[in-house]
């Protein structure tokens, strides 16, 4: 009786990693009999590097992203207060803290 493999497709990730698992799972690659050519073979790796640095420009992103945010919120022309449920203030911009006659306080936590 053969033997049958599932392969499951990820709801996230690269469509690439996905495509190359699935290749993966299907072709016995120590066999030497393997129909890759050294041109596929190469586009493949070349992809794969490719991809490896997506983290790294994702992260890079995210830092630029909120340095952007941090620099929106804090010199914004209107008073932004953070409040929690109950009322106390946790986190003012400098808007608010002049507002509020708190210039000085470098976290406002009133």
């Amino acid at each position: 009786m053969a033997k049958t493999q599932h392969i499951i497709r990820p709801t996230g990730g690269s469509e690439l990693s996905y495509r190359e698992e699935e290749r993966l799972q299907l072709n016995d690659l120590s066999r030497e009999d393997n129909h890759s050519t050294p041109e596929e073979m190469i586009r493949i790796i070349q992809e794969l590097s490719l991809h490896h640095t997506e983290p790294e420009q994702q992260q890079k992103e995210l830092e630029e992203s909120l340095f952007r945010y941090t620099e929106l919120y804090e010199f914004a022309p209107v008073g932004y207060l953070t409040l929690t449920r109950d009322g106390k203030i946790v986190e003012a911009n400098r808007t608010a803290k002049k507002m509020m006659g708190a210039e000085s306080c470098m976290i406002c936590c009133c």
